[in-house]
């Protein structure tokens, strides 16, 4: 049986995947992909770096940032169960 289309298709999928990756990896903005139970999924090099340069100036690990930022998330917009959440610069994490 002849599967070079399904083959063709996969193909597609795997270019459109790695460029989806890609482009959450090194957009600017920091970006993180949470379920809908709150669970953080992947996040960008923008928020690494985020980390990186925060945690000392806060005496925090970054793990403990890290944490931190995540469970106020999940503090504030534990009832998302879908979509973008948008924060701006004028937010603040306590």
């Amino acid at each position: 049986r002849d599967i070079t289309e399904r083959r063709k298709a996969e193909e597609v999928l795997w270019r459109s995947e790695e460029n989806y990756r890609n482009i959450f990896q090194y957009v600017p903005e920091t970006l993180l992909a949470m379920d809908n139970q709150m669970k953080i999924l992947n996040s960008n090099k923008a928020f690494a770096e985020l980390i990186n340069k925060y945690a000392p100036a806060l005496n925090m690990s970054e793990d403990e940032l890290r944490e931190k930022i995540f469970s106020e998330l999940r503090k504030h917009f534990g009832k998302t169960e879908h979509g973008i959440i948008e924060i701006g610069k004028s937010s603040v994490i306590r």
